[in-house]
């Protein structure tokens, strides 16, 4: 196909909404759907290059797989030689395991599946792996094995008309994904089946694009269209959106409409300009490096990223990205024509001993346990904690979407013991070992879903929204509670509403206890007291919007006249922060109890309750 600059200008718009999502660019918390602008590229160019052979009968299967090799290969290998090498040095022990099952999945384009049964793509524990974003490329290359045959055979039928079976099955792959998000929104997310239509997507904007003759004035309109499309799902979308599904067509739809005026129009040549089109001749280089660049910072720098830090990391891994156009895909690309088949499935091959090896390699000592001590072995399994299972997942903590809460098991009122409700998110959840331990007097009960804050907010939608209203309106007004406690991760966002949701939930207990944020860090406390020691946690790698809510919940709460528990007062006495108990963390993460913290906090409130 014949070069097209706006091509390239699409792809920095893509690429480039990915990387400031990820290094948390405020205006870009949508910029997820840089992926699905990708993958309609992809489906563009890849369709329109198989319906060109096809139709002139000089179609292969084998150079349509060397091209591919050609393409992805070089630097994917060189990104997880070098990712390796880092690995060693600065995962603990049971991360470097999982990066063995990681580069594997990698090498052999099976990570969105890994990823789907192992990570959260939102999730905190996500920043820990270095190869999440390559789910894509599994994605993009199971397409590759399955798009080819169709479309060959698809074109060798003369008697259907193929722009009207291209829609039907983009529409079917539409309602397909949408119902696959409704049931299980992370299958969906990773998985080629509710993705295959954003290629297809692509292949009607080739029919599109070849079939009909747009004058300019239409050419500007769907520009403009498409860029709006575009722009507005990466400035408003957020990770509460329910994502693919219906919410992906937006930015894909848009970038089809881009494609289909054959670069004609404002919108195609403003993005050709020359900076757009540098950063979409290095976008592919560039996506494979800005997460490691985000992981390292994450797993080994800890402090809290400012603006500056954030920019700082954007031209790392812009520097890199270029490094690796420059000096790994640009000579292979210039000889790419004296690369014959063999050739390139015998490289493919390189790629996958290196994974094998690897894996081996990491496996050694369980994860190359001897670079730590015996104490630093001891805190470093704690990386690998199940916090969920402890705070009764599946029952009175929702943690999955389908999930149900079992309100018989946990909100069963005692006629006999005073009764304690807890509310709220996961960190409300990571109350109920301790309460458990140290308050047997009591009837505890636990109302908790993660993710949900335990907030009176109408803009709420979804999965939380269902939650408490179900809960308020069906349970708790017709049950009055001794002591209600609200817990959860609060933002600075959540300060505006809380007044009001103390109000309502006064009306339903004796004694109302809110719990402010408890002290969270930039990275997982284990890693820290690993790489770090003590001392230095609480000095440097607190996280400060913890700390800038706390005296402000406080103020709240007394205005509201309701009792205010603060953990970071209760945690840290006199400039430093327990951390550990015998060599036990308490905390796993960045924030949430072991049962040992759990249990220690809970000990810390008697007095109070």
């Amino acid at each position: 196909m014949k070069y097209r600059s706006d091509i390239d200008g699409l792809r920095a718009l893509a690429v480039l909404s990915v990387v400031l999502f990820h290094f948390g660019f405020p205006g870009f918390y949508g910029g997820y759907v840089g992926v699905d602008i990708f993958f309609v590229i992809s489906g563009y160019l890849i369709s329109g290059i198989i319906i060109d052979e096809a139709e002139s009968g000089k179609f292969s299967v084998v150079e349509f797989y060397r091209r591919r090799i050609i393409r992805i290969f070089p630097a994917l290998f060189a990104m997880l030689v070098i990712v390796a090498l880092v690995g060693s040095y600065v995962l603990l022990p049971d991360e470097l395991l999982d990066l063995g099952g990681q580069i594997l999945g990698a090498s052999f384009f099976y990570s969105n599946a890994y990823f789907f049964k192992t990570a959260n793509y939102f999730g905190g524990d996500a920043h820990a792996k270095f190869l999440l974003h390559t789910w894509s490329l599994s994605v993009e290359e199971q397409f590759y094995i399955v798009w080819p045959f169709l479309l060959v055979l698809f074109h060798k039928n003369r008697t259907i008309s193929k722009k009207g079976i291209a829609a039907v099955f983009v529409i079917s792959c539409i309602l397909l994904s949408q119902y696959l998000v409704s049931i299980d929104q992370s299958f969906a997310f990773y998985m080629m089946p509710a993705r295959i239509w954003e290629f297809g997507v692509g292949a009607v904007a080739v029919y599109v694009a070849r079939g009909n003759k747009l004058d300019d004035r239409t050419s500007v309109f769907l520009g403009l269209v498409g860029l709006l499309a575009i722009l507005i799902p990466v400035k408003m979308y957020n990770e509460q959106v329910v994502f693919p599904g219906f919410s992906a067509l937006p930015p894909c739809i848009g970038t089809a409409c881009i494609l289909a005026t054959n670069g004609r129009g404002f919108a195609s040549k403003f993005i050709s300009n020359d900076i757009f089109t540098f950063f979409g001749k290095i976008s592919y280089s560039l996506y494979l490096w800005h997460w490691p660049v985000v992981v390292f910072a994450s797993v080994f720098y800890f402090h809290e990223l400012n603006l500056v830090g954030k920019v700082v990391l954007f031209v790392i891994s812009v520097v890199l990205g270029y490094l690796s156009w420059r000096f790994v895909e640009q000579p292979v690309r210039v000889s790419a024509k004296k690369i014959n088949a063999k050739l390139a499935f015998k490289s493919a091959g390189l790629l996958f001993a290196f994974s094998l090896l690897a894996v081996l390699v990491v496996n050694q000592d369980s994860g190359l346990k001897w670079r730590f001590d015996g104490r630093q072995n001891r805190i470093a399994t704690y990386i690998s904690y199940h916090g969920d299972e402890k705070y009764r997942e599946g029952s009175c903590f929702v943690v999955q979407k389908g999930e149900s809460f079992d309100a018989k098991r946990c909100l069963s009122i005692s006629d006999k013991k005073k009764n304690i409700l807890i509310i709220g998110d996961s960190h409300a959840a990571h109350l109920w070992p301790g309460f458990k331990e140290k308050f047997s007097d009591y009837n505890i009960l636990q109302a908790t879903h993660t993710g949900c804050r335990p907030l009176i907010d109408n803009r709420k939608h979804g999965d939380c929204e269902e939650f408490y209203n179900v809960f308020l309106h069906d349970w708790l007004k017709s049950n009055k509670v001794d002591i209600l406690i609200m817990a959860g991760r609060w933002a600075r966002q959540d300060m505006s509403i809380l007044p009001a949701t103390i109000n309502e939930y006064k009306k339903y207990t004796d004694k109302l206890i809110l719990i402010g944020p408890v002290p969270q860090y930039v990275s997982s406390l284990p890693r820290l007291l690993v790489w770090k020691g003590d001392e230095a946690v609480l000095n440097t790698s607190m996280l400060k919007d913890a700390i800038f809510l706390d005296p402000q919940m406080a103020n709240i709460a007394e205005k509201r006249g309701v009792s205010y528990i603060s953990p970071i007062s209760l945690w840290c006495k006199n400039g430093k922060c327990l951390t550990e108990i015998d060599n036990v963390p308490v905390q796993f993460d960045y924030g949430h109890y072991t049962v040992e913290g759990s249990i220690e906090f809970a000990g810390m409130l008697n007095s109070i309750l």
